[in-house]
């Protein structure tokens, strides 16, 4: 796409595309000579020239950098100390730390640099491990084979629960572009990382004292960054810390924000080491214990520091600052995996009157992309559902009247069916992303195992009766709802085939009984009303685009257990507008 950073980097005159490679699941690029240098967050005080990086591109986003730097190199060590993270390991010296989205290996390398060890990392793309060990293995001075650092083989998710390493350290790392709220269709997409239970197994995961520590691009006005803070907060507060104004401080770059959280409160020795840290690298405090109103806004100055006051007012009042605060900062959940979703419909007005007037519209409007795509969607459904009608009712010589009948309670029931069914499979995807480390393996795992478990079900439809298998499906739709989302957190240690096992599981049971309700139903459509059969087709194939749609909406703003009582919701209507009567086996 040329709208990629990947298309915009090429255009360098000096770019060239050493490498590219090709997985099931990605395509990575690299590009040298584009004039990379890519430290986020590095202070303005540094006064030094880092070297150039090879830009590293997954799916044409990036650049994740690879830094030609040994840990050990002094050139090293003076970068690391004039970047924000680095305050965590001079706050814990020789610090065990779990490095999550490490990208191309930066964090790691200034990890090392900074006196951290040991490191793990995990391998959140397989790719990019491989282009480190093989064609980069000599550019990155053979990082990955340094006796201090680890790769786990495993999602940055995964590693939070499959160690039994507790960490001094666990570091989010900001490996990702810089995205501005603006980025339109970029809000809708999950990312299990930052949500509340993920800070909430990043607690669990690191030693009493640890320190957690995450970095995020400095957004105006603040959404990005207040959100990340906005979901430490809230995961604090489950982990049963009652005051987290002594056990947060925060501070920003020119671009970037950086939030650290300790599970004990920071002792005064401990704050003034990160004064010292903050006079010397030209930061701002946000938020720290014993700010004080001097302190703020002194290096990176902007004119109004909305940063401080909107911090302390989630500090003070998190559901009253998030509920009126124009972007939507409600903490990202496991069910609600939208971190990038601040869309909120008070942005409306200003959506629409920035149309044509930028290159992306205004706050979030993915959301707004996906109701325009919904109204597509019923405009092309309407033909489908209508034109089947006038065909047979201007064939009456082969189709009778008595064949078609009333349609709108058979029509119904296939019109419910074909949305429970969406309702219900995109949801089991997105959890078992989490349950499976890789979006791709999700999505093949339940639609292949889904699929399979509803030609089951059609199989056995003759020999099942079809309201005890609607009555089945409704609970058994209520229960995986209720149990998937623990039974996934709790199963992430396990190996693949055993969360492979488990998902099957999972799956199967509704998989089956989503493949009776159709199949049987057409069976008493040509018992009883054989003209109605085109027409139901139509109906469940349109419904079923449209309900694809909406299944994104509910999820974005309800999640995706609400999506799935939506979809048990669809199925009980279908039970009450069975059509015909009697068995549901077919009569010869």
């Amino acid at each position: 796409s040329p709208y990629k950073p990947l298309a915009a980097a090429s255009l360098a005159p000096a770019a060239r595309r050493t490498l590219t490679r090709l997985s099931p699941a990605s395509r990575l690029d690299v590009l040298e000579g584009a004039g990379v240098h890519a430290y986020p967050g590095l202070s303005l005080n540094a006064g030094i020239a880092p070297p150039e990086q090879a830009a590293l591109y997954i799916d044409g986003d990036g650049p994740s950098p690879i830094t030609p730097l040994d840990p050990d190199d002094p050139a090293a060590a003076r970068i690391a100390s004039y970047m924000p993270s680095t305050i965590a390991y001079l706050l814990r010296p020789g610090a065990t730390s779990l490095i999550l989205d490490p990208g191309s290996g930066l964090d790691p390398l200034l990890a090392l640099a900074a006196g951290a060890s040991p490191v793990w990392i995990p391998s959140d793309e397989p790719l990019v491990v491989s282009v480190l060990r093989q064609e980069y293995r000599g550019f990155s001075l053979d990082l990955l084979a340094d006796p201090r650092l680890t790769v786990l083989p495993r999602s940055s998710r995964g590693s939070l629960r499959a160690g039994e390493v507790q960490y001094d350290v666990v570091h989010f790392a900001l490996s990702d572009s810089y995205h501005p709220v603006t980025s339109g269709a970029f809000s809708l997409t999950e990312d299990y990382l930052l949500t509340r239970e993920a800070l909430g197994d990043a607690i669990r995961a690191a030693q009493p004292d640890g320190i957690l520590v995450i970095t995020r691009w400095l957004q105006t006005p603040p959404s990005e960054d207040a959100r990340a803070f906005a979901t430490v907060l809230s995961a604090l507060r489950a982990a049963g810390v009652d005051d987290p104004s002594t056990h947060l401080l925060a501070f920003r770059s020119m671009r970037t924000a950086t939030i650290l959280a300790a599970l004990k409160p920071f002792s005064s020795e401990e704050l003034g080491v990160v004064r010292r840290f903050l006079e010397s690298g030209g930061y701002d405090p946000i938020v720290m214990p014993g700010l004080r109103p001097e302190d703020l806004n002194r290096f990176n100055r902007i004119p109004l520091d909305e940063y401080h006051a909107l911090y302390t007012s989630l500090l003070d009042d998190p559901s009253g600052t998030i509920a009126d605060y124009d972007f939507n900062l409600r903490p990202a959940t496991d069910d609600r995996p939208f971190f990038f979703h601040f869309f909120r419909w008070r942005q409306t007005p200003r959506v629409l009157a920035r149309l044509g007037q930028t290159w992306q519209p205004f706050g979030g409007s993915g959301y707004l992309v996906l109701l325009a795509l919904a109204g597509l969607m019923l405009v092309l459904a309407i033909p489908f559902i209508l034109v089947p009608l006038a065909l047979l009712r201007r064939r009456p010589a082969r189709v009778s009247r008595t064949s078609l009948g009333r349609p709108a309670r058979p029509l119904l029931y296939f019109a419910c069916l074909g949305a429970g069914y969406l309702l219900v499979e995109i949801p089991l995807i997105q959890h078992l992303n989490l349950l499976l480390d890789r979006p791709v393996l999700g999505l093949a795992t339940v639609l292949f195992s889904i699929l399979l478990a509803s030609g089951v079900g059609s199989l056995l439809s003759p020999k099942i009766s079809l309201r005890a298998s609607l009555l089945c499906l409704v609970a058994c739709i209520g229960l995986t709802a209720l149990v998937l989302p623990g039974v996934a957190r709790a199963a992430l240690p396990l190996s693949i085939l055993g969360r492979l096992g488990i998902a099957t599981a999972l799956i199967a049971p509704v998989g089956v009984l989503m493949g009776i309700p159709f199949a049987a139903g057409l069976r008493r459509l040509e018992r009883d009303r054989p003209g109605l059969i085109p027409w139901a087709w139509a109906v469940n194939g349109a419904v079923s685009g449209l309900s694809g749609v909406l299944t994104a909406l509910v999820a974005l703003d309800w999640g995706h257990t609400a999506a799935l009582g939506l979809g048990a919701a669809a199925y009980a209507i279908a039970f009450v507008t069975l059509p015909g009567g009697g068995t549901s086996k077919a009569r010869k």
